[in-house]
């Protein structure tokens, strides 16, 4: 693993970046690009080894587990719940970016009364 790539999990809300014209017609929230020091780039994804729009109904929860060969974003596109990173339980809903890094404990629980709704993105982890 390289300096330059990020270590620690985090959470981020698209409505908590402020957004930049994008290609001349639309807005852009970073949400990822740009970690830790605003002046230098940190890559997350370094190499895409899946897509998936993924649910969990009221009530239910992924396992806490961990990846030793790739590291995840979840995107909330619906829903409220919690993300478990390592020991800390935090709360999150529609617009939450959520990194995980290599070797990171993680699951989601929906102790809501609808679904959660996510994308999961996994990059596969470089030597």
């Amino acid at each position: 693993m390289t300096a330059e790539q990020v270590t620690q999990a985090m959470v981020v809300n698209w409505q908590d970046v402020p957004g930049k014209l994008s290609h001349g017609g639309g807005e852009s929230h970073g949400l990822l690009q740009h970690i830790g020091r605003a002046d230098a780039l940190h890559p997350v994804l370094h190499t895409l080894g899946f897509l998936n729009r993924s649910r969990i109904p009221a009530g239910a929860h992924h396992e806490p587990h961990l990846h030793d060969d790739h590291e995840e974003v979840f995107f909330i596109v619906g829903g409220k719940g919690a993300v478990l990173l390592g020991e800390e339980r935090r709360p999150v809903h529609e617009g939450d970016a959520i990194y995980i890094p290599v070797g990171t404990v993680h699951g989601l629980i929906n102790d809501s009364d609808d679904w959660l709704d996510f994308v999961a993105i996994g990059g596969v982890a470089q030597p």
